[in-house]
């Protein structure tokens, strides 16, 4: 097959149309008439319901026949799900993490970058605690979450130039890294102390701590994550769970096949 290389030569419009769709749907709360998809894509009514109709007919979306409003089929859901069970690092990783919420009492959860954001693929919540606000899919800023910052601490200054050309970072809270400078340094000192903190920086209301997974390679591949409700209590425990973190880490490292 012909290598895939970053151009617009081989894209198929019909096929951006549809991911455009997927995508404002994914990212609705609420199911969305035809009227409002036309508005926020840009595409006549009458393609888009040829569109909406194949998906619906492949079951990537929805259609609520009543209030003739669409949202996301199932399908999605279940091709995500055959990526994640057929992940080597997802099997590797979720039984240590049981173990590991077991032994802390807190949420943990399993995040990989992808661009300048975070995917995150496996969580286990713990019974102990409230449920966690962090979901399975979403998407969040790489550099302003605990799990993105750990896994650019060991990435190339040229591929954080080539995520965050420009020198202003956007801002979602009081407390997020606005500047490409201050990231910068952040990072140097995650690679030093080996994890991340960031406290209520992208969600105000989460303070959680990071650690870098390791593969055979010895390039980071992931993050293991511990989220909690932000406050004064949480954060002077949050010191206590970076050893059992770090030590959970490097089991799911080793079997990974890192090698120190």
């Amino acid at each position: 097959m012909r290598e895939l290389k970053e151009t617009n030569n081989y894209t198929v419009p019909a096929l951006n149309r549809a991911i455009d769709v997927l995508e404002i749907l994914a990212n609705s709360d609420n199911e969305i008439s035809l009227h409002e998809l036309s508005s926020k894509t840009g595409i006549p009514k009458s393609t888009l319901f040829r569109i909406l109709f194949t998906l619906e007919k492949r079951k990537f979306v929805e259609q609520d026949y009543e209030r003739k409003k669409f949202g996301l089929g199932l399908k999605l859901w279940e091709l995500g799900n055959i990526k994640i069970e057929k992940s080597e690092l997802s099997a590797t990783a979720v039984k240590y993490m049981k173990k590991l919420s077991d032994r802390v009492n807190e949420n943990v959860f399993l995040g990989v970058l992808d661009q300048g954001d975070v995917i995150y693929l496996q969580k286990v919540e713990n019974t102990a605690r409230v449920k966690t606000i962090t979901k399975l899919g979403r998407r969040a800023p790489a550099y302003c979450t605990a799990t993105g910052q750990v896994i650019l601490a060991y990435t190339s200054r040229e591929k954080i130039d080539e995520l965050y050309p420009n020198e202003e970072l956007t801002k979602y809270s009081k407390n997020t890294i606005s500047s490409k400078e201050k990231l910068i340094k952040k990072l140097e000192n995650i690679r030093e102390d080996g994890y991340a903190i960031a406290d209520g920086e992208f969600n105000p209301e989460l303070l959680c701590v990071s650690v870098p997974i390791k593969d055979y390679t010895k390039q980071v591949v992931a993050a293991l994550t511990i989220d909690m409700i932000s406050t004064r209590n949480n954060f002077q425990k949050v010191k206590d769970l970076i050893l059992p973190l770090k030590e959970t880490a490097e089991l799911i490292s080793s079997e990974l096949g890192y090698n120190n």
